[in-house]
């Protein structure tokens, strides 16, 4: 009887903390997204410093 007590504890232990950080995890890419597309932007935006013969290949 007390294996059960104490599994089923754990279980919801376990459950309650991969749901948290899987909420957590959806809050923060959230905020993540919108400051790439903003520096994204801006990058874009922005001229280049030097005129190269060659771009570097690089692809965002």
């Amino acid at each position: 009887m007390n294996h059960r007590y104490l599994r089923t504890f754990l279980l919801v232990g376990l459950g309650l903390v991969l749901v948290s950080c899987s909420i957590t995890r959806v809050k923060w890419r959230i905020k993540w997204n919108k400051g790439m597309e903003e520096s994204k932007a801006a990058f874009m935006e922005a001229p280049l410093p030097v005129e190269k013969e060659r771009q570097p290949n690089i692809i965002i």
